[in-house]
């Protein structure tokens, strides 16, 4: 809980007006340190220390420096995660500000805050509940990570925070996606990570078990296998598959809802994404097959009162917005908006044709054949490889194979292969949004393809020290903004009190990103225990090898290598997960 003694000026920072109408991203800065911890080769930021209290409540120490401070992953931080959300706000940030380095904004943070062995999981759900009821955006997404704040909480497995999560959300973006994990959900995240109580409270909420990743895996398929062979695992395992057998086997009636979050995922698009039809702008809200009519259908919140409903038709509620703001559309109808292009608007939109979506240059979609050079949607250039009808979703379909890796799909869809191609590079496009691209376009670039930048950040900088093995220091002084409680120390048979050691293929979060675990043990360059980490991008050091000697294989940039200590598996300090054996 927040300590009695600071609860109530807390709430009354969060009850101010915010200084600034707009969230602003705050660039990246070096968390501060007092010169007593300095001295004491410490390399984080103590709360406990008279020093670093004098730090904080400095006017001059900016949130970015906060930020940074967020970001070291150990206790003295992590179980005192409202101290630092209280300083933001004393300083006039907007509720969803962002760190720069990282992209998150506080409920990432505080999703992740209460992690088994780290955080104070009372602590993380007040301040949860507290930012969300200042009404901080639970949708919005990680850049760096694609991650949400059901996703981070799913990933450190803190059920309170799941359930807090899709409570305040009525689990509309349940079944959301994340590029991270191939584009699973957070069920997929769960699952990969064996994360026990977050599965359950996703199954409870509604996740759809049946619903595939990029790689057309299921959840249940994401469970590691070889944790069947593990004696202490067998019977997690099995318990995680019968929930989900069972959910998948009660869902089995429902199974054109998931035919129409494949269909989402053929438009590009997914639950929250802003999206505009008939020249109206809004939020996607609903996906799905309804009572008043047949066909997939979309629900949309609209940016002004000019619908028809609140989100309920005929008395069935389908989502929640405010009166006139909701209205339904065809789920074909729908597309991803665009700021950079312009509209028809609905006044006009019998008289005036919207000239911006119909390039001059590009001939009539009804001649196409497969192999025709063809442009999607006025910016993506690629081949024809399957004209035709398909089980995810009525009417004519073009499925394309794109000349750069900008697609969704490796061809399939749902587990059904329409063409083959390689991953990423296959999409799938009604008729009326492919045109054929005429022979003298084809021997350069097309000029109406948009140049997409790719945001790179320096990501080894996350974290600049090493944290030290004790990680706890005692202190005389009483600390003058609260008196939190201080860390115990870890047990270093964490690990089997939980029944689980890390093991090769284990899902780790390091330096703020995820990898898998390829190798642990000792290593020549170094003493002690390494991991070596296989990172999802390639933002590592390596190709597992560390001069001139081979620990495991990956591509170049994609390889690690960290002492456990730098790594956390299901929010636990890899440090206490590391079989004995290998010490």
């Amino acid at each position: 809980m927040i300590r009695d003694e600071e609860e109530s000026n807390y709430l009354e920072r969060l009850k101010k007006p915010l200084s600034r109408d707009q969230p602003k991203c705050h660039p990246p800065a070096d968390p501060p340190l007092c010169s007593d911890c300095q001295a004491l080769d410490l390399s984080f930021f103590d709360p406990t220390c008279p020093g670093c209290q004098d730090i904080l409540n400095n006017p001059r120490t900016s949130i970015s420096e906060i930020f940074a401070i967020i970001r070291q992953w150990v206790p003295q931080i992590q179980q005192h995660i409202d101290i630092f959300v209280s300083e933001i706000f004393r300083r006039g940030s907007h509720i969803d500000d962002t760190d720069g380095l990282t992209d998150m904004n506080l409920l990432h943070y505080v999703a992740k805050s209460g992690a088994l062995g780290v955080g104070d999981v009372e602590v993380s759900n007040n301040v949860a509940k507290l930012l969300l009821s200042k009404g901080i955006n639970i949708y919005a997404k990680c850049k760096w990570t694609d991650m949400a704040a059901l996703h981070y909480a799913v990933f450190f497995d803190i059920p309170s925070i799941v359930e807090i999560l899709l409570e305040v959300s009525n689990a509309q973006d349940i079944d959301r996606s994340c590029k991270e994990f191939d584009s699973g959900t957070a069920l997929h995240i769960a699952c990969s990570n064996m994360a026990f109580n977050s599965v359950k409270i996703l199954l409870k909420y509604g996740a759809n078990p049946h619903y595939t990743n990029r790689y057309g895996k299921l959840p249940i398929q994401c469970i590691p296998e070889h944790l069947l062979d593990s004696s202490m695992e067998h019977d997690l395992v099995e318990e995680i598959q019968q929930m989900l057998i069972s959910a998948m086997n009660d869902m089995e009636s429902n199974r054109k809802h998931n035919l129409s979050l494949s269909t989402l995922q053929a438009l590009g698009l997914e639950l929250h994404d802003q999206v505009v039809v008939s020249g109206l702008i809004g939020i996607l809200r609903f996906c799905g097959s309804t009572d008043f009519a047949s066909g997939q259908w979309a629900g949309i919140e609209l940016n002004d009162p000019i619908g028809k409903n609140d989100g309920t038709v005929a008395g069935i509620r389908y989502f929640k917005c405010k009166s006139k703001y909701g209205i339904f559309a065809p789920l074909t109808k729908v597309k991803k908006y665009d700021r950079n292009q312009s509209f028809v608007s609905p006044d006009s939109a019998s008289t005036s044709p919207d000239i911006s979506r119909s390039p001059s240059r590009l001939s009539s979609p009804a001649k196409l054949s497969v192999g025709d050079r063809v442009c999607v949607d006025g910016r993506k250039i690629g081949y024809v490889r399957f004209l035709g009808s398909t089980k995810f979703a009525s009417g004519s379909w073009v499925g394309i194979e794109l000349e750069n890796m900008s697609g969704k799909n490796d061809g399939s869809i749902a587990g059904v292969k329409y063409f083959q191609c390689p991953p990423k590079y296959g999409v799938f496009a009604p008729l009326n949004k492919v045109k054929k691209v005429p022979k003298e376009d084809s021997r350069t670039k097309s000029p109406i393809l948009n140049g997409e930048a790719s945001d790179v950040t320096n990501k080894d900088e996350v974290f600049k020290s090493k944290i030290p093995t004790n990680i706890n220091r005692t202190s005389s002084s009483s600390i003058a903004l609260s008196q939190p409680k201080k860390s115990p120390k870890l047990d270093k048979t964490l690990g089997a009190q939980l029944n689980f050691t890390l093991k090769n293929g284990m899902t780790v979060y390091v330096n703020n990103e995820v990898g898998i675990v390829r190798y642990i043990g000792r290593v020549e360059f170094a003493d002690d225990v390494w991991l070596g980490i296989e990172l999802r991008k390639p933002n590592g050091k390596n190709d597992g090898s560390v001069e001139g000697k081979k620990y495991f294989a990956c591509k170049p940039k994609h390889g690690l290598m960290v002492r456990p200590s730098r790594a956390t598996c299901r929010g636990i300090n890899c440090a206490q997960l590391v079989d004995l054996k290998f010490r």
